[in-house]
């Protein structure tokens, strides 16, 4: 909905190419990090695969993924392309599917924590939304950039920890809990009905299901930053 609603706004064409620069900024860093936190956990579990695979470093081009890409401009949520990891070479199996699937959104979390502290220190010092230092461009732009790293990341770790396959969820779940028929029937069927769910809140925009369950989670942590902020919220 980003890039929608920015184009929607009334906005001049400078202004929309600060905001898009940072809606892009922070969507980059935002799934780059996800990707290499997955990669470096599997490192440290004894698995070499993504540092073989040449994965754990911030070039775009590597974890670049044009579906997922577009997810993230026009819903709000996507992904990258994903590491690859071999589980075979775990010292510790539970473990380390277990550490790997949540090294993603931890990295989402401290990113969304960091970028809500840096917005936050960036409104102190330069003052309102309204005044006329703050409307610096280049200062307008960090903090755009801060505002929708935190959007963006709070997002994806809300839709990465449904237990749906392939997402991080499922692999925490199929980690903690027995093999089972819901875990069969999620990992059978996850992708499809992660499909369903975004074609029908595409299409039935009143009905978005998926669009609420993100909201609601991402209000909840930043929720949880504005306490921590004395109630400052962007």
């Amino acid at each position: 909905m980003f890039i929608i609603q920015l184009f929607q706004s009334g906005l001049s064409a400078v202004e929309i190419f600060i905001y898009l620069l940072a809606i892009l900024g922070a969507i980059m860093v935002a799934i780059m990090c996800h990707e290499v936190a997955h990669g470096y956990v599997a490192l440290l579990n004894g698995d070499p695969t993504a540092k073989m695979a040449g994965r754990l470093n911030f070039n775009p081009a590597k974890h670049f993924d044009p579906i997922g890409f577009l997810m993230m401009l026009f819903v709000g949520f996507g992904w990258a392309k994903p590491v690859p990891v071999d589980y075979r070479n775990f010292k510790n199996v539970k473990k380390g599917v277990l550490t790997v699937s949540l090294a993603g959104v931890g990295a989402n979390f401290v990113i969304a924590f960091l970028c809500y502290l840096l917005g936050f220190l960036t409104y102190k010092i330069f003052g309102s939304t309204e005044s006329s230092v703050f409307g610096s461009r280049i200062v307008l732009l960090f903090y755009l950039f801060f505002y929708y790293s935190v959007s963006i990341n709070l997002s994806l770790i809300a839709f990465n920890i449904l237990p749906l396959y392939p997402l991080d969820g499922f692999r925490v779940l199929s980690a903690l809990a027995p093999r089972s028929k819901v875990t069969e029937f999620l990992l059978k069927y996850g992708n499809y009905i992660l499909i369903g769910l975004v074609l029908f809140g595409t299409l039935v925009p009143s009905l978005d299901v998926l669009g609420i369950y993100v909201g609601f989670v991402s209000g909840l942590i930043e929720k949880l930053f504005s306490l921590i902020f004395g109630g400052w919220t962007f």
